[in-house]
């Protein structure tokens, strides 16, 4: 159950992130495997300065620490750091433009 937690958490704090830069209309993925957690999101292209921004921001690593104690209050009530927080709590992010949307997908390995 906890795990399921943190993949809402991460999901949470990028919606957010998104909704703070005027993105309403999005759609989210997920597909769990033993080895892996890939969530998805898919938005209206963003422009590129944009994305070189968010990426730096979850290019955060793992952290141990962070996922053993207090995942859950980080966050809550303090702007701008939502994908810092998501960047401890995944593996890789990755970024494309298909067409007119970005799409990042965002992955979480089972054993870090």
């Amino acid at each position: 159950m906890e795990e399921e937690l943190k993949i809402c958490k991460i999901m949470e704090e990028f919606s957010l992130c998104l909704l703070n830069q005027g993105i309403f209309e999005f759609k989210m993925e997920i597909q769990h495997t033993e080895e892996s957690t890939t969530m998805c999101f898919d938005c209206p292209k963003l422009p590129s300065e944009t994305v070189s921004d968010m990426l730096r921001r979850l290019k955060a690593k793992r952290q141990e620490e962070i996922e053993v104690y207090g995942w859950e209050l980080l966050g809550q009530g303090v702007a701008n750091n939502e994908l810092e927080l998501v960047g401890m709590l995944i593996n890789d992010v990755h970024h494309e433009w298909v067409g007119e949307r970005s799409r990042f997908v965002l992955t979480r390995y089972e054993n870090n």
